[in-house]
Formats: C-alpha cells, structure tokens, sequence
C-alpha cells in the first residue's frame, strides 16, 4: 500500500502487519471483495487469529475451564465473529461500557466443563 502503511489493531491501538491500511476506503473485508491481495492478506489474517483462539480454548478444554465436548475449532470461529462484531459496532459509535458489557456477556455465555459432584 502507499507509504508503507498497514492498519491497527481490532482496539485501535496499534499496527496490524498483516492488514494493509484501508482507511477512507471502507473495511479489509470490503476491499478484499474486489482486491485479490486485500483477500490474501485478510485471510491470513483471519486463519492467524482463528488459530490462535482454536489452540486458547484448546488449552482452555485440557485445564477444565471449556466443556472438553466443545469443537475448539468451531468455538473459535464463535469467538472471533463475536470479536469482530464488537469491532465494527465500537467503530459504528456504539459506547465503549457496552462493548465491555458485551464481551463480559460472552464470556459469561462460555460452555463451562461439567463441575464433578
């Protein structure tokens, strides 16, 4: 991309690598729809972070914190949809306490491994 930008962080914050900067240009994501490298790059992107999140709940099911029925694959896909959600109502102007209340809610909504008797 000119000059070498790359866009933030899902809070805002800091760079993003693997994302070129698309500000003024609508989302990666919309981009990515009619941009062949955009795509490439929101898809390994979007792989780097499901993996990620797959091996969290993973280790998550193995210490008994994520009910070990869970496909942490597609609790994975749950939980990033859910991030990403959160992403584009902050950006959309929803306030930052309900975002945080949201991710406080999903958290709360989690399979929990069965407690033993």
């Amino acid at each position: 991309m000119p000059g070498g930008h790359r866009g933030t962080d899902s809070e805002g914050n800091g760079e993003c690598p693997n994302l070129p900067d698309v500000v003024g240009h609508g989302s990666a994501a919309e981009l990515a729809a009619t941009d062949k490298a955009v795509a490439r790059s929101v898809k390994r992107f979007i792989n780097a972070y499901q993996a990620e999140l797959t091996e969290t709940i993973a280790t998550a099911q193995r210490e008994g914190d994520i009910d070990s029925a869970v496909n942490p694959r597609h609790m994975a896909v749950l939980v990033l949809t859910v991030l990403r959600g959160m992403e584009a109502l902050r950006k959309g102007g929803v306030s930052g306490a309900t975002i945080t209340a949201t991710g406080e809610q999903a958290i709360a909504v989690l399979p929990r491994a069965p407690v033993a008797p």
